[in-house]
């Protein structure tokens, strides 16, 4: 049984990493992707063959490769968060570690005879741990949850960053990589933690909790090339000032004003940039727009978007998110009583004053009126088509 999973987990990898490297317009993001699926596939493979065939240094070939997943995914995580491409030093940073780990695990298994391994690192009165061993090993146990607290607080980031940019999130908003994040954490607990605390080294094949790990494994890898092949390019607009780190302020707010100290924008400067910017949206509804960004506004204005955040969040209050689609909810609420659109359904109107959906088009009016637009209708139109 545990073979079979691990040879679709095996399988199941190497076919998404083939599908990742012959997508078309590949970036950055999709390249360590398919790192990533490829060291998971190699993984699970090696794991095969050392167990089929009774190969424990194959097996310990493996431990060491399994060390880059956790850093592998993270860099893959930011990278979906980000423009530019990191640099070399950066990806150093985080695999340096495992790479000084591989190497060690290697000069161990090339000095000691197979006889030796077993007395170093089983349970016996002459067994004496490498230090450096030991260390490998909680390196390993603890990179998860690390890795996974850092994603996500990346996660959130992106999500405040998308706020001040877009008015849409349907695409970008990577809910699907916080999912990703919690379920390596519920491997990790579920998994890592136990056999971290076991007092022999073999495996128990028949363990369920081992068969359950692999089957949860596949699924992970399954949920991640899913996702990960569906994940258009995120082209986001940052002033200087996100790079900072998140507080805990929520993601609905406008940003503090601390953020634009240095943005050189005068307070007249900002009251004209207001003034305009509300007579453009009222007179042109660019709102209607369902995938408008704060770079369009910017253009169409001649503002530079920096400045144009900053009286959106500093003058008007607001998130760039809030701004444009409370315009809509409002045009929503001027063509539902209009009788030139009585037959027009509700979801048609509403995507027409520029929502993507109708779940982001419930979640936006009940956030901005209080009620659902089902309650709405009924209190002003005596109907909830």
């Amino acid at each position: 049984m545990l073979n079979t999973l691990i040879a679709i987990g095996a399988a199941q990898a190497l076919y998404l990493t083939l599908l990742v490297l012959v997508k078309k317009n590949k970036g950055w993001p999709e390249y360590i992707l398919a790192a990533y699926l490829a060291t998971v596939a190699v993984t699970f493979a090696l794991t095969f063959f050392a167990l089929a065939y009774d190969l424990p240094d194959l097996m310990a070939f493996q431990l060491n490769i399994s060390l880059l997943l956790a850093p592998l995914f993270f860099i893959y995580i930011r990278s979906l968060t980000q423009t530019q491409e990191q640099r070399p030093s950066i990806l150093l940073l985080h695999l340096g570690p495992y790479l000084v780990t591989w190497v060690y695990w290697l000069y161990l298994f090339s000095v000691h005879t197979e006889y030796e391994l077993y007395v170093l690192f089983s349970e016996t009165p002459d067994a004496e741990l490498p230090l450096l061993f030991v260390l490998a090993l909680l390196l390993d146990t603890l990179a998860i949850p690390i890795y996974a607290g850092w994603s996500l607080w990346i996660l959130q980031k992106h999500k405040r960053a998308i706020s001040n940019a877009f008015s849409y999130t349907e695409g970008i908003d990577l809910k699907w990589a916080k999912g990703l994040v919690y379920c390596a954490g519920v491997l990790w607990l579920g998994i890592a933690v136990p056999e971290s605390f076991r007092t022999d080294v073999a495996w128990d094949l028949d363990e369920r909790s081992v068969q359950i790990g692999y089957a949860l494994a596949t699924f992970f890898i399954f949920y991640l090339g899913y996702f990960g092949l569906k994940q258009g390019h995120i082209i986001t607009w940052q002033p200087n000032a996100v790079s900072r780190p998140a507080s805990d302020q929520p993601d609905d707010e406008p940003e503090p004003a601390t953020k634009y100290l240095k943005s050189g924008l005068k307070d007249e400067e900002a009251q004209v940039h207001a003034e305009t910017l509300i007579h453009y949206v009222d007179t042109e509804k660019p709102y209607v727009q369902s995938r408008l960004s704060i770079q369009d506004l910017a253009q169409a204005l001649d503002v530079p978007a920096r400045h144009l955040s900053q009286v959106i969040n500093e003058h008007l209050g607001q998130t760039f998110y809030d701004f444009v689609n409370r315009y809509r909810v409002e045009e929503f609420k001027k063509r539902i009583t209009d009788p030139r659109y009585k037959n027009y359904t509700v979801l048609s109107i509403a995507l027409d004053c520029g929502f993507n959906s109708k779940s982001s088009f419930n979640r936006i009016f009940k956030k901005v009126e209080g009620c659902t637009p089902t309650e709405y209708l009924r209190a002003n139109r005596g109907d909830g088509e």
